[in-house]
């Protein structure tokens, strides 16, 4: 039997503000709120959990991401898909424009992911890529 693991992001990753402004994500709190296509989404509510494994995505917009391989992003055809999912050449939303992964690591280490759960506009920039929350 696996152990569920929430899709969380490594605590260093930089998450878009609702002012544009990028802050790690372990910083956040509850009532926060970040960018999203729609406008702002709030924080209603953050986990941190031990994590084993994590996922390193490379984009071509020179960005990366660290998440476990439940965090799941949105694809240019706005399908949500698992870190574990992504492929190499797979394009994502970002917030200017697409994101293609050009590179994928996984990293067994052990470190606190962050889940948030945000309000009923789900949907948020970490460092530019377009992620899918609760």
């Amino acid at each position: 039997m696996s152990e569920e693991v929430l899709p969380a992001l490594h605590p260093l990753q930089l998450i878009v503000r609702a002012d544009g402004s990028m802050v790690p994500v372990d910083r956040l709190a509850v009532d926060d709120e970040f960018q999203s296509p729609e406008g702002k989404t709030k924080v209603v509510s953050i986990q941190r959990e031990l994590c084993k494994e994590w996922v390193e995505a490379f984009f071509s917009n020179r960005k990366s991401l660290i998440v476990t391989a439940t965090h799941r992003f949105v694809t240019v055809n706005g399908r949500a898909i698992t870190a574990g999912e992504l492929t190499l050449g797979t394009k994502l939303k970002g917030i200017l424009d697409e994101a293609v992964v050009d590179g994928l690591v996984r990293i067994r280490m052990q470190g606190q992911g962050v889940f948030l759960e945000t309000g009923p506009n789900a949907l948020y920039y970490t460092q530019g890529v377009l992620s899918c929350g609760s």
